[in-house]
């Protein structure tokens, strides 16, 4: 279970949340874990306790559809010139039932009425699949069945619900997980200010026994290498119904990962993508759902190293897949150089005052990758002055800006960083960077906040995965550190270098937003890791420069960036940039 799902799933304590819970177990059952294991038995019977209402789950109270709000709602979409219909794929097979009447319930009970729900149950064995499906279909003529004469696996049944559908979008919805009223209404009215999406995606949360939701995923919008690393998209996912008739609809043999397939193959064909940030779909923790228990689909996994090997043949792109760490469902692509281009290495005051000889040594220990040359910063100027003094005389076709006190953690960091500057999407790269404790020290910038840019998950344990695996996957993100950031040299040079006004700070986070107005991505990778021979207590705060003069200089240049906010960073969560649940409503 992720960290901040943890916390959000604590246990109220004491005897009366265990008596509540003994009612649903029977009498024998708690009398003999008592007796033979009375510690484990009142572990268990707390961790399944009824939860104590938390934050989002009152902030979801606060935002419940009223009376009121239906009526505006269904006012509004009256005066809609046009409107969508949606097809949502629902494939069964052998759900529980009362699992599978809260999915249908949950589609019936939608704000927006343009839609149809096209079922294809997976020859299913439980009697009660057939008849609930039945009432369902009686009950209201928007509800299409099929039933296969023989069980074809998720990806042949999604194909087969698709065969049923006749609406311009189409969205998966499994037969376990329930919509918010509201879902349909939120991605149609998204639609009505840019009708040319082929693809929207939504926030979602999870859904327990007792029907609580919680442990809510708050999306970034649109990071092309944070799909290849995972499949952050999940639920809920609207597409465009020509563009996956187009791609040939699911893929059989990709069961498990037929959603993340779908969406890369999707993505390859448009850049015309949403992101409604809103959770607006409950991931139910049924007994065999991998929201309950990750492990419960290992062959899911398999299937997702087959779906980003399969988009890396279809991209062109010269690498390998790899496991990303130990975690499951969480990928790399390990892309190799091409040639051999020389890296200038520009060697900036570090905050501990190490010397560039120093640097040397470590980067002669431990860089597995050959051409490139050290180029130290001239002395008495102020890191954006003294960055781009070296860069001009530098030869390099890629530059290194680097602080003077890291050391190399792993031997291939500066091919892995080289791999990702040379692709002519990318402008920027940055390392996961660390304190000598290995604490996080840099895990990309989160820019827009409190004060102006913080380090994502600065003081972190490394061991720590960070706000839904972030702090170890490769994704897109606003900023990178100044501390270690790569660069084509022709692309710095182009931008001016760096903007000298903001002298010793913020210099790499205008870069970076000056790149991304460029339609370039900014990259984060972990698999380039250095670490910082300055204590976390001597390196200063979280933010990037705490001085209000020097914030407020990037706040007056970028105002856009401040109004509207940082686009990988969720305005649900804090404005101190921790990525904890912090709602301004």
């Amino acid at each position: 279970m992720h960290s901040l799902e943890a916390r959000w799933r604590r246990p109220r304590q004491g005897w009366t949340q265990v008596l509540r819970l003994a009612r649903t177990l029977p009498p024998g059952e708690i009398l003999k874990r008592l007796i033979t294991r009375p510690g484990r038995a009142l572990r268990l019977l707390l961790s399944t306790a009824p939860r104590a209402v938390d934050a989002y789950e009152a902030w979801r109270e606060r935002h419940q559809p009223t009376p009121q709000f239906s009526a505006r709602v269904t006012a509004e979409i009256a005066g809609w010139s046009r409107r969508p219909r949606f097809s949502l794929l629902m494939p069964v097979y052998d759900p529980p039932a009362d699992y599978l009447r809260a999915a249908i319930a949950s589609v019936r009970a939608q704000l927006y009425p343009d839609w149809e729900l096209c079922v294809a149950d997976d020859a299913s064995n439980a009697p009660h699949v057939r008849e609930i499906l039945e009432e369902a279909r009686r009950a209201d003529a928007r509800i299409k069945v099929t039933r296969l004469a023989a069980n074809r696996g998720i990806s042949g049944a999604s194909n087969a619900a698709l065969a049923l559908a006749t609406g311009e979008f189409v969205a998966p919805v499994d037969h376990d997980d329930t919509l918010a009223p509201e879902a349909l209404y939120e991605v149609a009215r998204r639609l009505q200010v840019e009708p040319d999406l082929d693809f929207l995606y939504t926030d979602h949360d999870m859904r327990n026994v007792e029907g609580q939701r919680f442990g809510p995923f708050f999306k970034p919008d649109w990071s092309p290498d944070l799909i290849l690393a995972m499949n952050y998209v999940t639920h809920f996912a609207v597409y465009r119904r020509d563009q996956v008739v187009a791609v040939g609809g699911y893929r059989e043999g990709l069961e498990g990962s037929q959603d993340h397939d779908l969406v890369l193959r999707v993505t390859e064909r448009t850049e015309r993508i949403g992101h409604v940030r809103l959770p607006l779909y409950s991931w139910a923790q049924s007994p065999t759902s991998i929201a309950r228990l990750p492990q419960a689909k290992p062959y899911a996994h398999a299937a997702g190293m087959r779906a980003i090997r399969d988009a890396v043949a279809r991209r062109g792109i010269d690498g390998t897949v790899e496991e990303a760490y130990d975690a499951l469902y969480r990928y790399r692509i390990r892309r190799r150089v091409q040639g051999e281009p020389l890296v200038s290495i520009v060697a900036l005051p570090g905050a501990g005052g190490t010397l560039p000889e120093a640097l040397a040594r470590a980067l002669s220990q431990r860089t597995r990758y050959g051409p490139y040359e050290l180029v130290p910063a001239p002395a008495g100027l102020d890191r954006a002055l003294a960055g781009n003094e070296a860069a001009r005389g530098a030869r390099g076709e890629i530059l290194l800006f680097l602080s003077a006190d890291a050391v190399p953690v792993v031997d291939d960091w500066l091919e892995t960083l080289v791999g990702h500057a040379q692709r002519p999407e990318i402008g920027a790269v940055g390392a996961r960077l660390q304190f000598p404790d290995e604490s996080v020290r840099h895990a990309g910038y989160v820019v827009g906040v409190d004060p102006g840019a913080v380090h994502a998950f600065w003081g972190l344990p490394g061991d720590h995965p960070g706000y839904w695996d972030f702090a170890r996957v490769e994704r897109n993100c606003s900023a990178v550190s100044g501390e270690c950031l790569m660069i084509r040299r022709d692309l710095f040079l182009e931008e001016g270098g760096f903007d000298t006004a903001f002298g010793d700070a913020l210099g790499d986070v205008d870069l970076c937003l000056r790149l991304r107005k460029r339609g370039l991505h900014v990259l984060w990778t972990p698999h380039a890791a250095l670490r910082l021979q300055v204590p976390r207590e001597r390196a200063g705060p979280q933010a990037a420069d705490p001085k209000a003069e020097v914030t407020k200089r990037l706040r007056d240049k970028w105002p856009e960036v401040f109004a509207v906010g940082d686009p990988f960073y969720s305005a649900y969560l804090s404005r101190a940039g921790d990525f904890s649940f912090a709602p301004r409503d």
